[in-house]
């Protein structure tokens, strides 16, 4: 099977390349909060029963397995929260670019 660059992208990417809107409005943002506050229970229920053959799958040709998305996500919502929680109260917040390591890969969460 040949994989085409538009396939990567597709499977990479599944609902687009995030794209910085110019205002995000009051509603946006609760809408946002509350979407951060249920991911960590959406992350477990979307993992539950799955097999350790399903855990060891990757999710596209030469990307991390689920076993690692979860863990990844898990290790950075904790993350995310810290680095922006200081922020809020700014009239204009600003991040500073976090530190990827890239090439290296999560750590496998047990049990």
């Amino acid at each position: 099977m040949t994989t085409t660059s538009d396939t990567l992208d597709a499977l990479r990417y599944p609902i687009g390349r995030f794209v910085v809107p110019e205002k995000i409005s009051a509603e946006e943002t609760e809408k946002h909060i509350e979407e951060i506050a249920a991911a960590p229970a959406a992350l477990r229920a979307a993992v539950k029963g799955l097999s350790e053959a399903r855990l060891g799958q990757p999710y596209r040709p030469g990307g991390w397995t689920l076993r690692q998305v979860a863990a990844h996500l898990q290790d950075g919502h904790p993350s995310a929260y810290h680095r922006v929680t200081p922020r809020l109260p700014q009239a204009e917040p600003q991040l500073a670019p976090s530190m990827e390591n890239r090439g290296r890969e999560p750590r496998a969460r047990e049990g």
